[in-house]
């Protein structure tokens, strides 16, 4: 409770503030007050969570088709285990960019 009202008499104190009802009301605005403050911080923290799945969705619509080609590509010559190594391989080199992104 606010130390200025403390330091009123009894008689200039609103009632509402000085019952117990009165404090219990002030206590129970407080948490709620908290409660909503953390609700806000988590609803934030998801925004910016769903924004970087949008942004790394975003890139494998890019880079697939031409990862893709890459592989198809007669002029690179790439034996049936390279074609097959090839997804670990960039899904790793990916994996590095997340990770110097986040």
């Amino acid at each position: 409770m606010d130390v200025a009202i403390n330091n009123l008499p009894e008689e200039q104190m609103d009632a509402l503030f000085s019952s117990p009802l009165g404090r219990h009301l002030e206590e129970v605005q407080s948490k709620l007050r908290l409660q909503l403050a953390l609700f806000a911080k988590q609803y934030i923290a998801l925004d910016i969570e769903s924004k970087r799945n949008k942004q790394l969705e975003d890139w494998t619509n890019f880079f697939i088709p031409i990862i893709t080609a890459m592989m198809q590509d007669p002029d690179l010559r790439l034996t049936p285990q390279q074609r097959k190594q090839l997804p670990a391989t960039v899904e790793r080199h990916v994996h590095l960019l997340e990770t110097t992104t986040a």
